[in-house]
Parts: structure tokens; sequence; C-alpha cells
């Protein structure tokens, strides 16, 4: 089965716009190195714009998406990611929803990033970084924030929709 995935991206990479790599309906959750192969795909897909690897097997040590320069969208939720990988700058979606194993969130996020979902994700005060400016759509939804750990200051002017639901954010004022 790898060999004609690998043969598929070889053919058929640069045609490929959309690509779901959620291993949980293929057989490679079991294979060595996923996160080189899954780099090997992706960059036989130079016009890729939305990317979506949600697994409970794909780590991410090795994952790197800065080579995909056309990319939109990236959902990585329910990945064991310890760190954000490498993201290219015309990023606009990022879902790093129930990625548990995050320390720290990015510090360079990528400068046209509008959408970001880090719900599910219990962020310790030290993880937290600020948030990028072009930021429109926040969710925060099951993220262990309360009003003693959620920064406004964290909080970008262009905010436009703000999603805490199942959080313990008691009051809003300070917000």
């Amino acid at each position: 089965e790898m060999e004609e995935l690998e043969q598929i991206f070889k053919n058929h990479g640069s045609q490929i716009r959309s690509l779901n790599l959620s291993v949980r309906s293929m057989s490679l959750a079991n294979h060595d190195g996923i996160s080189k192969k899954i780099n090997e795909y992706c960059s036989s897909c130079p016009n890729l714009h939305h990317l979506m690897i949600t697994s409970r097997s794909i780590t991410g040590e090795d994952l790197d998406f800065s080579s995909l320069k056309k990319l939109k969208s990236l959902d990585l939720s329910d990945c064991l990611l310890t760190k954000g990988p490498p993201l290219p700058k015309n990023l606009n979606s990022l879902n790093l929803s129930n990625c548990n194993k995050v320390k720290k969130l990015l510090e360079n996020w990528p400068p046209h990033l509008r959408e970001l979902d880090i719900s599910g994700m219990n962020l310790t005060s030290e993880a937290r970084t600020k948030l990028p400016d072009t930021l429109e759509k926040l969710r925060l939804s099951c993220s262990g924030y309360d009003n003693s750990t959620l920064d406004s200051n964290l909080m970008p002017d262009s905010l436009i929709e703000l999603d805490l639901s199942g959080s313990n954010i008691e009051e809003l004022s300070d917000l």
C-alpha cells in the first residue's frame, strides 16, 4: 500500500489541492518515520491549499510545512505534538485542538493567520504567547483557561469571534 501511495503522489502531486492524511483511515499509523513520509508526500504537492492530519499516532517532531507556499488551512487536531511545526507564511487557518502534549504555543505565527483553534489544550500560563495580530477567530473551548490565566494583553485587537465554551471563565470584565 505504501508503494501505491508514493506512486500517486509522484504522478499526481502537483494536481492535489486538498489532502487528508488522517491515519486512522490508513495503514500508515504503524509506519516508522511517519512524519518524514508525510513531509515527503506534502512536498510533492506544491499546490496544496488544505491539509488535514489528525491522528493520535503523529508526534510531529519532524513535521515541517514551511515549504508549502500555497497552504491556507492546516488541521493537526488530535495529534500528539509537543511543539508546533514550522508553518508556511500564507497560512490562514490552524487547528491544533486536542493536541494535549503541546508545551508551548508558537512565538512566530504566520503573518496572515486569521483562525486558530486551540480548544482542548490545557496550556499553562508559561505556555501562552502573544497571539497573532491578524487573528479574527479564536477557539479556546475546554482549554483550561480561567480568569487567572486568560490574559487580555495576549488577545489581538482584530479578534471578531471568541469561543470560550466549556472554559472556566467566570467573569469577562478583564477582557
